[in-house]
């Protein structure tokens, strides 16, 4: 994945987790958020992520300006 520059996020209503599964410049990557009830994902063509979870829609947007980054290597592009 790292050379292809692409992530993949899916849900698990059992566990109630958004899994984020990427690379980085040390290797793969997996990232996890508790989320009530997460299922639906939808990603809209300008890199907003909407995820249905319980009775709500969250919407996550990258707020970074493409030159920043969190963590020594994060940048959602």
């Amino acid at each position: 994945m790292l050379g292809l520059n692409v992530a993949i996020a899916f849900t698990s209503y059992q566990s109630g987790i958004l899994y984020f599964f990427g690379a980085t410049a040390r290797g793969p990557h997996l990232h996890q958020s508790g989320m009530p009830k997460p299922m639906g994902l939808h990603l809209d063509g300008a890199g907003r992520l909407a995820l249905a979870a319980g009775a709500q829609i969250l919407r996550f947007e990258n707020v970074l300006e493409a030159h920043e980054r969190i963590n020594d290597g994060f940048d959602g592009r």
